[in-house]
Order: C-alpha cells, then structure tokens, then sequence
C-alpha cells in the first residue's frame, strides 16, 4: 500500500500524458505525479489546473 495523495487539479502535457497536483495530506509538500503512476482514484480530480 503507498501514501494517500490528495489531488488539487490536473493538466495534460504536450504528450497528451494527465498530471496530477497533488498534496500528502492537504499540506505541503506539494508536486506533480503522472496519473500513470498513481491509482484510479485519481479519475475523481475533476478540477483542470489554471
């Protein structure tokens, strides 16, 4: 089992590839993570980043 992310928003890069901002916890430290390497869950951050 591995760390639970709270996920802010999302972006899709010039590959087409869905990256995630995201957060342990609600608190810092935050980062981006390919949502290739996080579980299915992350389909439920609906919020597009700005």
């Amino acid at each position: 089992m591995g760390t639970r992310l709270g996920g802010w928003c999302y972006t899709y890069n010039e590959s087409r590839n869905k990256w995630n901002f995201v957060s342990v916890g609600g608190a810092a430290p935050y980062g981006w993570i390919c949502s290739g390497n996080v579980s299915t869950d992350a389909n439920t951050i609906t919020t597009p980043c700005s």
